[in-house]
């Protein structure tokens, strides 16, 4: 989607895994070991931050973030069928609506819809 992207994990095996997949989907992403909640980028290094624990990490990902920058959060059970999370993921997509109505986040939901 014209997005540079990096990866970090703390697992070593959670990062040959992604590696793998990326190669496989002809992806190209730049991966490190690391710990999200204390990451080895300078300050302001990049437009958009994907938080795994946000309670725990906030500030290093507003640090490592340029200004204007955004945090973006993808729940991992997204995807879940469950009537209950369905009802979750109808909730957001209306609140989503209602606070800003935005480009990128509908070619997110067109690509991986």
């Amino acid at each position: 989607m014209g997005h540079e992207v990096t990866g970090i994990d703390l697992s070593a095996s959670l990062l040959e895994k992604a590696k793998h997949d990326a190669e496989n989907l002809w992806l190209e992403i730049d991966f490190f070991h690391g710990d999200a909640e204390n990451l080895s980028f300078e300050g302001s290094s990049f437009d958009l931050v994907d938080p795994p624990k946000p309670s725990c990490a906030i500030s290093e990902w507003k640090r490592v973030l340029k200004p204007k920058g955004r945090i973006f959060a993808i729940d991992g059970d997204w995807f879940d069928p469950r009537p209950n999370r369905r009802i979750k993921r109808k909730i957001s997509e209306w609140t989503g609506r209602l606070v800003k109505k935005n480009h990128n986040s509908l070619i997110f939901k067109n690509y991986y819809g």
